[in-house]
């Protein structure tokens, strides 16, 4: 009696034991579809999934990942909503909140994306999502132009020693801000120490454009021996960079037909990289804004990554001086020059 009481109890633990097994496998199955790129295939696995598993430890992770699939913004601020009210106190509520703020920025919400980071950095201050909520709310700070708050928030960051994976991004948006202000000299300053921190790999931060700036800055001030130091650096590390003989500030305004996401590129042609992004529902914000603007803007599936091109140039040189313009105009951080290929 012993030993059936004994095997019985293996049994069940085994099936046990082995239901753990088949329910990772399927969550890891689905999380390796949504590494690849391939998003309407990992949403209906992590829906089989919730629906096979309603219980699972993987829940609250899923239920994020079928938040940012959702296209409709209404929607998917409701489903982030109902993650934080259901996950209160967790890791994963934080979660929600970040991408419930990184929402709203990319709608232009900035008041909303606000009150949403700002509520990451007070109440969560030990979270691995204050640092980027700090970083995307010097963004929202630098667009509505209080420079002000920006230079507040830089401060603040500074003061924690354990902040470094945003730090030259901050240093970045400082520098503009300072720009914006006139403060040329101290822009300068933070320009160069940009340049300094920033490998030419870095895909965060454009720098031929900070060089750019920097001359200008250096120009502003009477530095013209600085200036010349700097653009003969930046025509040696960039050759292929054209400076354009202009003040920074004075930005053409920017005429392009609008166009489809269907549109077919042609080979052997240039384009202006803004963006590269895993959440499908910020690239669809992104794409519609800049199309509701008139720009001429595209939409390319690579991988995992969704990316947003604009304009179509036969020149390398054409996209250069008409990125310039772009991301001055539209306040956007970085930018990459691409060759179209078929």
């Amino acid at each position: 009696m012993k030993k059936i009481f004994v095997l019985m109890i293996f049994i069940l633990f085994s099936q046990f034991v082995f239901s753990i097994e088949i329910e990772e496998d399927a969550y890891i199955s689905a999380l390796e579809i949504y590494n690849s790129g391939d998003m309407e295939k990992a949403k209906v696995e992590f829906q089989k999934f919730l629906e096979k598993f309603p219980g699972s430890k993987y829940k609250p992770q899923v239920l994020l990942k079928l938040a940012e699939f959702e296209n409709d913004f209404d929607t998917a601020i409701k489903k982030y909503d109902e993650i934080i009210k259901n996950y209160a106190g967790s890791e994963v509520e934080i979660e929600a909140i970040f991408s419930k703020a990184r929402l709203y920025w990319a709608k232009e919400y900035y008041d909303n994306a606000i009150y949403e980071f700002e509520k990451i950095i007070n109440n969560f201050s030990e979270s691995i999502w204050t640092e980027p909520a700090i970083y995307y709310l010097s963004l929202c700070f630098y667009s509505q132009k209080k420079y002000d708050e920006v230079e507040k928030l830089y401060f603040k960051y500074k003061e924690n020693r354990t902040f470094t994976a945003y730090k030259t991004r901050m240093d970045f948006v400082y520098a503009n801000c300072l720009f914006e202000m006139g403060k040329f000299k101290e822009a300068a300053e933070n320009y160069a120490s940009v340049i300094e921190k920033t490998e030419p790999s870095d895909k965060n931060i454009y720098l031929p454009f900070v060089y750019e700036r920097l001359i200008e800055c250096f120009k502003k001030i009477g530095d013209n021996e600085s200036a010349e130091k700097y653009e003969k650096e930046l025509t040696q590390r960039f050759p292929n960079y054209s400076v354009k003989n202009q003040k920074v500030q004075n930005i053409p305004s920017v005429e392009v037909k609008k166009t489809v996401e269907s549109e077919k590129p042609k080979t052997g042609q240039f384009t202006v990289q803004i963006g590269a992004y895993t959440n499908k529902k910020i690239a669809d914000m992104m794409f519609k804004k800049l199309q509701n603007k008139n720009y001429s803007v595209f939409m390319k599936k690579e991988g995992k990554f969704i990316k947003i091109q604009v304009g179509r140039f036969e020149t390398e040189k054409e996209a250069e001086n008409y990125a310039k313009d772009f991301i001055l105009k539209e306040k956007l951080n970085s930018y990459l020059i691409k060759e179209i290929k078929e």
